[in-house]
């Protein structure tokens, strides 16, 4: 008897789900698959933020020796006035410190450049590069919710199949 209770609650189920699910089961997939191409994109957002982040902190560096070049040269030119004797070796000192200045001039404008670079593709993503603290924190949040929301249709997904093979 209980054969039969099975067979008539399968038929039951069979009826109510219908040709819907084939398209329903389709659906389900895409939208685990369109879920986990949102997560590696806000993952890949993070990982921006830090290298912006990075890219900052290199331009601060740069910017740093910048001036403290600028100095050393600045006091190098008022020694050499005050100090006739040792002129010549100023001289070679200020040229060596105008080399370094040039440098490192080069690499702040080139790190200043890749910064604004990133910066833009930043704010093409649609994060705020004013306050990357809360950009990585509601991307986090977003990535969190958009895993649980995968894990959810994964589980009705498997629900479903396990459905569909009762059935058979």
């Amino acid at each position: 008897m209980a054969g039969f209770k099975e067979y008539q609650m399968l038929f039951q189920l069979n009826a109510s789900l219908g040709s819907n699910y084939s398209s329903t089961f389709t659906s389900g997939s895409k939208a685990i698959s369109d879920l986990q191409n949102k997560i590696e994109e806000l993952n890949k957002t993070q990982n921006d933020i830090a290298a912006y982040e990075k890219q900052q902190n290199a331009v601060e560096k740069c910017r740093t020796k910048m001036e403290l070049y600028k100095t050393q040269l600045d006091n190098l030119k008022s020694a050499t006035a005050s100090n006739s004797v040792e002129e010549a070796k100023l001289a070679n000192e200020i040229a060596a410190k105008e080399v370094q200045l040039q440098k490192a001039t080069t690499a702040y404008d080139n790190a200043n450049a890749k910064l604004a670079d990133m910066g833009q593709k930043l704010r093409e993503a649609g994060v705020d590069t004013s306050n990357l603290s809360a950009e990585e924190a509601r991307l986090a949040a977003e990535a969190q919710n958009a895993a649980k929301e995968q894990e959810t249709l994964i589980a009705r997904s498997e629900e479903r199949r396990v459905g569909k093979e009762c059935r058979s």
